[in-house]
This record gives structure tokens, C-alpha cells and sequence, in this order.
């Protein structure tokens, strides 16, 4: 049978009914919650007037909070006031965990979530994040002791994102876009989250602006948006000269998007796009300032879109940077 442990009781007073003369209770009932009916309840025998440590019975009541109701009766039947005490009623005091469970966003009722191996002190927890989709998420942790008490949940937001790197990456010119996978293949190294460079053709490219368009193909066959960055041609007695017409330097750290760039930039604009196209931030790059940040709220690993316009000829520069 279930060994109960109740708290918040000592010794009571057992209660007479109130008459001139005192009288010796001749029954002592007490019950939990909804009271059943004088001389329905639970009797307590060998109650007498004054203090009386009482024992009770706490086999059928479920874990949790509970109100705790005694009254007595006296020789000519007429019975005292009814007095409550909120208690709180829990199994026997537990001495391990023994199962650790979690679940994304819905509750799938105790027992039925995730399963993890635990074991004592700190544990480092690998999810399944299969078939959840890319965005914001809610993970939700409990635990179970030895005699089946389950834990309060612990949620904290999570961001899912697909599979980083590329398998492909190309580029082109201005606006002639070939097309996905039609443009000018550039190899991919290795480690994708490492700098690299590449070399760029520009041969049969006249003097003046042009544009060169970077895009890239993840793991999950999906290309990124283009990134564009503005450069000039510029022919100096015969020799070709390619100068980047907007050369910043843009990073995303601690939910700060910082661009930098040592030209005078004043009243560019700067935005910040998620992904999907949504508005993330939005400044005018203030006058004289060699930097501009711009707080974002998004969390590390989410990949932002960077456009900066160029407030003197409205070039516009588009980058793509993963926030850290």
C-alpha cells in the first residue's frame, strides 16, 4: 500500500461544543475536502478535551493540496464549529531520478514524452529534432523520482534551423541572373563555417558600376537569397582597376547587428531581414559615425539578411551573416 507522508500537522485541539458548562466530546470526526454530513465523517476514538494528537488516515487522498476538516459532537448532541487546515499531502520523500523526459511546444501527458538517459550531477542532453520544423520552439524538461513524483517543467525557447553549409555556391553580374545553379561555380570548402576566398573573372566587363551576386545551396537543397556587393571598374591609363564601391564590414553578435565601414556613409539606410522576408530592424546611419548597430532580437544561429543603401547614389549592398 502507498505510504503517505502528510505536512503542516501537530497536535490539535479537539473541539467542544459551546455550552455554559464544558462537556466531554463523546465523538471526534474529522474529512478532507467535501464534507459528507455530521456524524458521517471519519471518527477519531479516545479524543478527550484539551490537546489530542490525532492520527489519521491518508491512504485514499491523491498528492497534492487538500483541506483538512475536524469537528466533535458533546453528550446532549449538539456539535462544535467545523475548523479547516489547508495541508499538503505528497508521496515518500524521494532519493533519485530515475527518468528524464522532454517534448517540443505540446504536452504529450506524463510519461509519454521524449525519454533521456540521466544519471547524477550535470548531464548533457542530445535532442531529436527530427521532423521539427525550422523557427522558434518551446522545449519542455521534467523528471520522475523513485517513487513516482514528477517534477515541475522547465521551458526554455529554442530555434531550429535547417542544416548549415553549402554543397554549391556560384555567382554572376548585375542582373543577369542565369538562374539557379546556372551561374559561375565556385568550390566549396570543406568546413563551411570557415573564411574563405575565391577568385572572381571579370573579364568582359565594361568601365563604370557593376554588381556581383553571391548565392549559396544548403544542405537541405534550398539556394539563400543573393547577396550583392557594389564594386567599380575604373581604367587608368590602360589598366583595369576593380575597387569595391562599398566596402563594410557587417557582424552579428549578442542580438547586435554592427556594420562598419570607414567612408562616409551618413543617411544610409540600414535594414535587417530575417529569411522569410521579415523586418527585423531599421536605421538611418547617423552622420560623421564610422559604425551603425542595430539590436535584433534573435538568437544565436539565426541567419539574418543585411541591406544597406547607399544614401549619396543608392547603391544598395545585400549580405547574409549568421548571428553568434
Amino acid at each position: 500500500m502507498m505510504k503517505l507522508r502528510l505536512f503542516l500537522l501537530g497536535t490539535l485541539t479537539a473541539l467542544l461544543a459551546s455550552t455554559a458548562l464544558a462537556q466531554e466530546p463523546v465523538r471526534v470526526e474529522y474529512f478532507y475536502d467535501s464534507d459528507p454530513g455530521y456524524g458521517k465523517a471519519t471518527a477519531i476514538s479516545g479524543v478527550k478535551a484539551g490537546d489530542n494528537a490525532l492520527q489519521l488516515d491518508l491512504g485514499k487522498l491523491q498528492p497534492g493540496s487538500h483541506l483538512f476538516c475536524v469537528r466533535s459532537q458533546d453528550s446532549r448532541g449538539l456539535w462544535s464549529a467545523t475548523v479547516s487546515r489547508s495541508i499538503y499531502v505528497t508521496k515518500e520523500r524521494p532519493s533519485a531520478p530515475v527518468k528524464l523526459e522532454y517534448f517540443i511546444d505540446s504536452d504529450p501527458g506524463y510519461g509519454k514524452g521524449t525519454v533521456l538517459d540521466v544519471a547524477g550531477g550535470e548531464n548533457q542532453l542530445v535532442l531529436d529534432l527530427t521532423g521539427t520544423a525550422c523557427g522558434a520552439h518551446l522545449l519542455c524538461l521534467r523528471a520522475m523520482d523513485d517513487v513516482s513524483n514528477w517534477s515541475t517543467v522547465m521551458a526554455r525557447t529554442i530555434y531550429v534551423c535547417g542544416q548549415r553549409g553549402f554543397t554549391a555556391l556560384e555567382y554572376y553580374f548585375d542582373n543577369s541572373d542565369p538562374g539557379e545553379g546556372k551561374g559561375v561555380q565556385v568550390a566549396v570548402p570543406s568546413e563551411w563555417d570557415t573564411e574563405f576566398t575565391f577568385d572572381v573573372d571579370v573579364d568582359g566587363l565594361g568601365e563604370g558600376n557593376h554588381y556581383l551576386c553571391v548565392r549559396g545551396k544548403g544542405q537541405d537543397g534550398v539556394w539563400s537569397v543573393v547577396s550583392r556587393e557594389p564594386f567599380s571598374i575604373l581604367d587608368l591609363a590602360g589598366v583595369s582597376e576593380v575597387v569595391l564601391t562599398m566596402p563594410l564590414d557587417i557582424r552579428a553578435e549578442r542580438s547586435v547587428c554592427t556594420v562598419s565601414g570607414g567612408t562616409d556613409h551618413s543617411n544610409s539606410r540600414v535594414e535587417v531581414f530575417g529569411v522569410s522576408g521579415t523586418v527585423l530592424a531599421t536605421a538611418s546611419w547617423p552622420a560623421g559615425a564610422d559604425r551603425i548597430e542595430l539590436p535584433v532580437s534573435a538568437g544565436s544561429g539565426t541567419v539574418l539578411v543585411v541591406k544597406v543603401t547607399d544614401g549619396h547614389d543608392g547603391k544598395t549592398l545585400v549580405r547574409r551573416v549568421v548571428m553568434k
